[in-house]
């Protein structure tokens, strides 16, 4: 039978009178102690359990504990080790201190009678770890965040003479670098912060310990993982002190992190992040940090307000019943929280506007045809600003429980716009009387569905319109030229190389099929560069790449980094394009749903390859089923030397079907004219990633002899489509880039 090994350690009263009087350690490690005695009598485990408390808990005792009485842990079993008292931090000074403590400082817990720095410590519980026991620290004290180094910083003691050079003997006896950290910290502060006590209950306990108590002894957090009870926790501690960010560490998916803090069994990383009520209302801990609200941004913090179906969405990730409270009348909040926790609160007045919304000037409200989270049968949420390291989100027709997290993903997502200029072109040639620019500015305030602008496009004003170019926009985001002479439109890039050959711009038609153009462009870019920021998948599905004539050469796996040339061959009879096997190899232990789209130079994107379909664990799928694919020449470009045509395959990967529908592009055609065009704009410029019906569309790269032939992809369903499917759970992208060449 699995046992717990725990050693407690409360430190109110410290024998050195030069030390602050703490009052809420003892009750902290008593409380632990309750807990730990109802848990383990609950799951049937064994409860070893041994409290050190003020004066006996010498640097020597503890350190006895952690080598004697957690090191007697075996395999299977579970070592806590749960400190509540003075933290401190101490300079760094030698050689093997700076190398080990790259701020300069070495953060230590204080025990009765001297210090346990943190590095130390780390090394102690590692000892512990490796013998296959899942090993954890909880330090309620100031600066555990370095506490196991992977240990934080009112439970300060300002360091006392000699502590500095303890510390560094200790440090000095250390090993080199340890490798991945395997054992798992929950800290009541970051590195630099204060852990501060506070009354509950006529008692003082430790912010962070009463928190933390809070949530391991709510029934909703039976069997969650770390991860999750130390979102919830984080939350509690700054509804009562902004200034105590708790820390889990290490954070890698699939690690101590997603087992539950007793250990055994866990429901594993089911999603990179976590919803939660915060100070603000409900919280998703990412933020723009992480990529969200577009890549770039202005200051500190990046604003994104979504205005009705404008902005960001998430989804609850798994099929869990709704919880407590779900779908009813909202009653009296379990946990303090503003009115911003609710589903109908207003945006906060520091919330900015979405690009989004500016420049479509649509009056925020629901996109039509667009169906809410709850009647689709999911629990959605959508973003209403985006911070720095979280976003703050409204739950769309349901209400969390507010003592609960919840696993989320991404469902949509509102990527800033393209910025767009409207330049006369220099010289003779340029726009003359200035009519064709005021043609294609008008055409560009209709561009978008319904009349209006399009969300995809941000079009800069006139004022000034020259210096646009060389004021870059934000890191990443596409930059469209439009240079306007007499009677043609050039569409050019940052570098002023051409995206498509001269529009004609001499009619209102002509100037809605620049307009359109615009438009197709920057979809086909949205797809292309689509990746999901919060992703821990990492890459789990790899292509790889063979010549089909050669059954003899090795795949080439794509890295998604190097380009990918593939020469036509000379023959008697001329040239021949090259062939291909493609296989989608599954390197994880389940099943995972994929789909490997072609995006090609004359800017469409199918999805016949392989349209999308679960592969299993271990397993490979097949672009066409096996059969070679064909790198021919588009229509229209002769095989000679010099020759060439470029593809991006993008491949998706997510655990769950995704929505392949906003993926489909067809090629751009001038010819055809504006409005008829295959390209699919959501009213909002978003793409959602529900999961959709098949359809059927066209291909470029294709089977032996199709020639650019149209052939059938899967598709699926429409903007706003309602489904029972509780979303596509964590995905991720990649892109590999293929160049065709006639040498």
């Amino acid at each position: 039978m699995p046992t717990v090994h725990a050693l407690l350690v409360g430190i109110d009263d410290y024998p050195a009178r030069s030390l602050p009087r703490l009052a809420g350690c003892r009750n902290d490690i008593r409380a632990a102690g309750e807990w730990l005695r109802a848990r383990t009598a609950a799951r049937g485990t064994g409860l070893r359990l041994r409290e050190l408390v003020d004066g006996a808990a010498t640097v020597e005792a503890v350190v006895a504990g952690l080598t004697g009485h957690l090191g007697g842990a075996a395999e299977g079993d579970t070592a806590l080790l749960w400190f509540s008292g003075h933290g401190t931090d101490l300079p760094a000074s030698g050689p093997d201190e700076l190398l080990k403590e790259p701020t300069g400082r070495c953060q230590a817990l204080v025990c009765a009678d001297g210090t346990l720095p943190d590095k130390r410590l780390g090394a102690l519980l590692e000892a512990v770890a490796a013998r296959g026991v899942h090993t954890v620290a909880v330090l309620d004290c100031c600066y555990a965040g370095g506490g196991t180094r992977e240990v934080l910083p009112v439970r300060y003691a300002p360091p006392a003479p000699g502590w500095a050079r303890a510390a560094a003997r200790d440090l000095a006896a250390l090993p080199g670098h340890p490798g991945p950290q395997r054992h798992l910290l929950l800290a009541a502060g970051r590195l630099d912060q204060l852990a501060h006590e506070d009354e509950f209950d006529g008692r003082m306990r430790g912010l962070f310990s009463h928190a933390l108590l809070d949530v391991l002894g709510n029934g909703a957090y039976d069997g969650a993982s770390s991860r999750e009870v130390m979102a919830a926790t984080h939350a509690r501690v700054q509804r009562g002190s902004t200034a105590q960010h708790p820390v889990l560490l290490p954070q890698r998916p699939g690690g101590p992190a997603d087992a539950p803090l007793l250990g055994g069994a866990g429901a594993g990383p089911r999603a990179p992040h976590l919803l939660r009520l915060g100070v603000d209302g409900w919280e998703i801990d990412a933020g723009a940090a992480h990529g969200l609200g577009g890549r770039g941004g202005t200051g500190d913090t990046e604003a994104v307000a979504a205005a009705g179906a404008g902005g960001t969405c998430f989804a609850v990730v798994g099929a869990e019943p709704a919880a407590p409270g779900a779908d009813q009348a909202p009653g009296p909040a379990a946990a303090p929280g503003p009115a911003a926790a609710s589903s109908t609160a207003a945006v906060p007045a520091t919330a900015s506007v979405p690009a989004t919304a500016a420049v479509s000037g649509a009056v925020p409200g629901a996109v039509p045809g667009a169906v809410s989270g709850a009647a689709a049968g999911r629990r959605t949420l959508r973003a209403h600003e985006i911070r720095a390291d979280r976003t703050l989100v409204r739950p769309e027709g349901w209400e969390p429980d507010p003592e609960r997290t919840y696993p989320v993903t991404l469902s949509a997502l509102a990527l800033p716009p393209a910025e767009v200029t409207v330049e006369p072109a220099a010289g003779p040639a340029g726009a003359g009387d200035g009519r064709p620019v005021r043609l294609l500015r008008e055409a560009l305030a209709h561009a978008g569905p319904g009349g209006g602008p399009s969300p995809l496009l941000a079009v800069a004003s006139g004022a000034g319109e020259a210096a646009v170019p060389r004021q870059l926009p934000a890191q990443g985001r596409l930059l469209l030229r439009v240079l306007v002479r007499e009677g043609s439109a050039e569409v050019v890039r940052r570098d002023g190389s051409a995206f498509v050959p001269p529009l004609p711009l001499a009619t209102t038609d002509d100037a809605a099929r620049v307009a359109a153009c615009l438009v197709h462009l920057v979809q086909w870019d949205r797809i292309r560069c689509l990746d999901n920021p919060l992703s821990a998948l990492g890459s789990p599905v790899r292509v790889e790449i063979a010549p089909a004539d050669d059954r003899t050469a090795p795949p080439r796996p794509g890295d998604g980094v190097r380009e990918l040339v593939c020469p036509y061959t000379r023959t008697a009879h001329g040239y021949r394009p090259p062939r291909l096997h493609i296989r989608l190899h599954n390197r994880t232990h389940r099943k995972l749903w994929c789909v490997l789209l072609d995006l090609t130079d004359s800017y469409r994107s199918h999805a016949m390859l392989f349209p999308g379909d679960f592969i299993g664990p271990r397993g490979s799928g097949h672009a066409l089923d096996g059969a070679p694919v064909e790198l021919s020449l588009p229509a229209g470009r002769e095989p000679r030397p010099g020759a060439g045509a470029r593809d991006w395959l993008k491949l998706v990967v997510a655990e769950g079907e995704l929505n392949t529908l906003p993926f489909l592009l067809d090629a751009w055609d001038p010819g055809v004219p504006a409005g008829r065009s295959a390209a699919r704009q959501a009213p909002d410029g978003v793409l959602r990633l529900a999961p959709p019906p098949p359809a059927a569309r066209g291909r470029d790269l294709g089977p032996v002899g199709s020639a650019g032939a149209s052939g059938s992809e899967g598709t699926g369903g429409s903007w706003g489509s309602a489904v029972d499917d509780p979303g596509p759970g964590d995905w991720t992208a990649t892109t590999l880039s293929l160049r065709t060449l006639v040498p």
